[in-house]
């Protein structure tokens, strides 16, 4: 009977999260096809419908919600106590070799290692940060992050999360720069945008449906966003591309304001990749599977909190972030094909 099938229900959780019936695929290294199948017999056995088609997305229905809420719980309990029982019959020690973006590596790193660590106190980490997937090609890491879809059939990729960009300033530049409220009035003043290894240079900017190519007067490409932040902070110029991750607290406190009227860097998925014979290692699957899910919550968390403050930013009359189109959140695309690059893992 499909309803004792704690693989289906794992699927239906996962979807929860990803929202894409090739990201579950992904998550768990099966065919598209396969999840497709199990969901269907699931719902086939509970007798009421769990998805509805919305254009060309699939989305959970209200009672699929429901179920997903009661049966979530009971199936994260469940993976727990078998990571428990895993780790009393395979010590899981070594290196790790990860790169990351540096910016993440300075500011938040170190904390996962630490939880990580407590977990499996034999890893031992070595650090750095601007490989890519060459250097898992190399053997020079064990794990990479990156910003975009791997289109290498040769890896395995995890989601980590969604880079929401914001324009942002300080009250100070605001106070010398007033009209700060759609792209065109970035001709006039001094604008920093990341231009590291990370990810590619900003030049588009949208808004719902609308899209506007950047024309800029003072273009300053720096390589870290920490830098960008602090020169922002200062009163130097405005960000036209901050990662949210790097800059809720600022925006919380009012420090750093959002400006442009909405506008801003599209959205882009990150992924913790690591390559196939990498994936056989234990130790380096363990951690890419945990570390994935554990961004992936953070960024979501950062997300939830700091999009009220955004909000409220477009709604107050004479805000430089007002705006009649408010940012659209992220809505991944359902899917009914296996990735190329997938490979996947034993749920932790």
């Amino acid at each position: 009977m499909k309803l004792q099938s704690i693989t289906a229900w794992r699927y239906l959780t996962a979807f929860s999260s990803f929202g894409r019936i090739c990201d579950v695929a992904s998550h768990f290294d099966v065919n598209a096809s396969s999840v497709s199948r199990a969901l269907r017999e699931l719902e086939a056995s509970l007798g009421y419908p769990l998805f509805r088609a919305e254009s060309r997305n699939l989305r959970l229905t209200e009672r699929g919600k429901a179920t997903v809420k009661l049966m979530k719980p009971a199936i994260e309990m469940f993976d727990r106590q078998i990571a428990q029982i895993s780790k009393l019959n395979a010590c899981v020690s070594g290196h790790i070799r990860l790169s990351v973006a540096g910016g993440f590596a300075a500011s938040f790193l170190l904390n996962y290692l630490d939880r990580f660590k407590a977990l499996y106190p034999d890893i031992v980490f070595e650090v750095s940060s601007g490989r890519k997937i060459p250097a898992l090609r190399s053997g020079v890491c064990d794990i990479v992050t990156v910003t975009g879809r791997p289109e290498d059939e040769n890896v395995v990729f995890l989601p980590r999360g969604i880079n929401h960009y914001v324009p942002v300033a300080s009250p100070a530049f605001l106070e010398k720069n007033r009209q700060l409220s759609s792209p065109d009035d970035l001709r006039r003043i001094r604008v920093f945008a990341y231009g590291g290894a990370e990810r590619a240079p900003t030049r588009v900017l949208v808004r719902g449906r609308e899209k506007c190519e950047l024309e800029l007067k003072e273009y300053l490409r720096i390589d870290s966003v920490l830098a960008i932040k602090q020169a922002v902070l200062q009163g130097k110029g405005m960000a036209v591309d901050l990662p949210v991750l790097h800059c809720a607290a600022e925006l919380a406190a009012g420090n750093l304001v959002p400006v442009l009227s909405g506008w801003h860097r599209p959205d882009e998925e990150l992924y913790v990749v690591t390559s196939r014979i990498g994936w056989q290692a234990p130790r380096i699957r363990i951690f890419a599977q945990w570390f994935a899910e554990e961004s992936r919550k953070e960024y979501e968390r950062c997300w939830k909190e700091i999009e009220p403050v955004l909000n409220r930013c477009r709604l107050k009359p004479g805000s430089q972030g007002r705006t009649d189109s408010p940012r659209t959140p992220y809505s991944p695309e359902s899917g009914h094909t296996t990735p190329t690059t997938q490979l996947k893992k034993d749920h932790f």
